[in-house]
């Protein structure tokens, strides 16, 4: 499941050919606030990623197991958002 989740993941936008196609103004002030959401999913892109890639080592015997390791585990398997999402 966790390898599914990883190809599903779309790539980090690239905050900076979109703030070239929608610079900040005062007229367009939400472009503003659009580069401030990518740049927060960009930073969600992260850490699922990093989660679902320290999980998967944990599962190969790469790295030891801990409790954040462990309730990310039994989030995915219960189908549920794990906390640090």
């Amino acid at each position: 499941m966790t390898k599914e989740i990883l190809l599903k993941i779309r790539e980090p936008f690239k905050i900076k050919e979109v703030e070239a196609l929608y610079p900040f103004s005062y007229e367009e002030s939400m472009n503003s606030v659009l580069l401030q959401e990518l740049a927060r999913y960009n930073k969600l892109i992260e850490v699922v990623k990093g989660s679902l890639n320290t999980l998967l080592k944990t599962l190969e015997g790469k790295f030891v197991t801990t409790a954040e390791i462990e309730a990310l585990k039994a989030s995915i398997l219960s189908n549920s958002i794990p906390e640090k999402w």
